[in-house]
């Protein structure tokens, strides 16, 4: 079962774009487009890079996991828990990594670069869910493959964390308005729509907070959450990334190695 969960997580990440993609054509929500087509363009041109990066690292995690296994390593392997506890254990740590790592990301000068591929989104839709730059990919990769090892992940809690996560992370993006009872009563426990588009806010305050990728209680937990936030009031992307030119594919891809204009920020 796993396995079959594991190999068809690349044609869920195809089917969710076109089933959010088409609906975001029919009954968009906040985003107003200047140019669908373009914008879609270059968004899918640095989805395709990412998904080639992550195709890699999805290869390279399914070889390590299984290290980790067989050589017992990690805090999980060292208790010699209940296999249902381990993974359940596993899947909590994966989405608290994913906590720890995002923060970072904003934190560090350099990682930030990065990471602005994904945040200067000025118009977003379920194609920017997967735009990042192939650099952010691999770097996390790195960081994982230590942390993984360090707690021993096994290679189920690595599937099943994955299986909930990808339809997640397209209604957090998508350009869909979702019923409120299910943002309230769901966003207690999930990062919901309105949840994560707080984090993609202009707004500096914003933008610095709502790291949780599955779970909305890390962000409680460490106090990254605001809430009562208007979110039809905000707008997307970066204040510094605001011009047509900034959103070429060649533009984004340099962004690491550009300096960073935004002098909100104290880096």
């Amino acid at each position: 079962m796993i396995k079959i969960l594991n190999n068809i997580q690349p044609l869920m990440i195809f089917a969710l774009l076109v089933i959010f993609f088409t609906l975001e054509t029919y009954i968009p929500y906040l985003t107003r487009y200047k140019n669908r087509r373009k914008h879609t363009y270059r968004n899918l041109l640095l989805v395709l890079l990412n998904f080639l990066a992550n195709g890699l690292s999805a290869s390279w995690f399914a070889y390590w996991l299984s290290v980790i296994h067989i050589k017992g390593w990690g805090l999980l392997n060292i208790l010699h828990m209940n296999t249902v506890t381990a993974v359940i254990l596993g899947v909590l740590y994966i989405d608290l990594d994913f906590y720890v790592t995002h923060m970072i990301f904003h934190k560090i000068p350099f990682l930030w670069r990065m990471h602005r591929v994904h945040h200067s989104d000025n118009e977003l839709d379920s194609t920017t869910t997967l735009r990042a730059h192939p650099f952010e990919v691999l770097t996390v990769a790195l960081w994982r493959s230590v942390t993984f090892a360090v707690m021993g992940i096994s290679f189920p809690s690595f599937v099943i964390f994955f299986t909930f996560a990808l339809p997640l992370i397209f209604i957090q993006h998508a350009n869909i308005r979702f019923p409120d009872f299910l943002e309230k009563w769901l966003g207690l426990v999930f990062v919901t729509s309105t949840w994560h588009k707080v984090h993609h806010s202009d707004e500096q305050e914003f933008t610095d907070s709502h790291y949780g990728s599955v779970f909305t209680f890390w962000d409680r937990i460490f106090r990254t959450s605001h809430t009562n936030v208007q979110v039809d009031n905000l707008n997307w992307g970066l204040k510094e990334f605001k011009e047509d030119n900034d959103q070429r594919v060649k533009t984004q891809l340099l962004l690491p190695f550009r300096a960073i204009r935004n002098l909100s920020r104290k880096y």
